[in-house]
């Protein structure tokens, strides 16, 4: 009987250590989950750092990130939006509220908050590329243009910007201005078959069906080892 009780003692012991965390040590337990990828026990951390903190605006954000990476975009506009309430500041939130609301096709609701980014950090170079890719969305070629024109400014290393301004331009029928872009991913970025069908697309439409078949055939080479583009 005293094996059996002692075993009870050290149960109850055990499960009521839990309980004992503090909204801190839930929320690095969260985040440790969630940079391992397990966004359900990153939620449940996150979950009893706002029931014992429910002014803590880091774990509305970082529970607003496990449930994007969830594809839960409506869910995670909640907490972006109480993490923003909470923190009017924190342009993070505003970024990956609009990176919700795009991938939910609100392309205004997007750009809104992308010019608020913007606001608070004037050089942030993927918010001008993500404002850029919204316009796109609403057919405000020239607008996303004009956006990936300063992103490019601010990072002229990023493949996918030129890439997107490329595209832009190519559906503009400005097809010599979206070969030059094209050049520009593939010189960065030479094993990007994407961009070598695009600017096999352009070439095609400039009637230079030679440079367009040399470019469809790196197609064929890279596709059997490439892989698609991730915008």
């Amino acid at each position: 009987m005293k094996t059996f009780f002692l075993l009870v003692i050290l149960a109850l012991i055990g499960s009521l250590q839990g309980y004992g965390q503090t909204a801190a040590e839930y929320l690095e337990s969260g985040v440790s989950k969630l940079n391992q990828k397990d966004y359900n026990g990153a939620i449940s951390d996150f979950n009893m750092t706002i029931g014992l903190e429910p002014g803590n605006a880091e774990a509305y954000f970082k529970r607003g990130c496990a449930r994007f990476d969830l594809n839960n975009y409506k869910r995670a506009i909640s907490d972006f939006t109480r993490a923003i309430e909470l923190d009017s500041a924190n342009a993070d939130a505003y970024t990956n509220r609009g990176l919700s609301k795009f991938n939910l096709m609100d392309c205004g609701g997007a750009i809104e908050d992308y010019n608020r980014v913007i606001q608070l950090k004037p050089l942030d170079a993927d918010a001008y590329f993500n404002r850029g890719c919204a316009k796109i969305c609403l057919q405000d070629l020239q607008g996303s243009i004009t956006d990936f024109d300063k992103a490019i400014e601010l990072n002229p290393l990023d493949p996918d910007t030129y890439f997107n301004r490329g595209n832009s331009k190519y559906y503009l029928m400005d097809y010599q201005g979206a070969i030059s872009d094209y050049n520009k991913v593939i010189e960065l970025k030479p094993d990007d078959f994407d961009a070598y069908l695009s600017r096999g697309w352009a070439k095609d439409k400039m009637e230079d069906y030679e440079g367009a078949i040399s470019d469809y055939n790196k197609v064929i080479e890279l596709t059997k080892t490439g892989e698609p583009r991730q915008n």
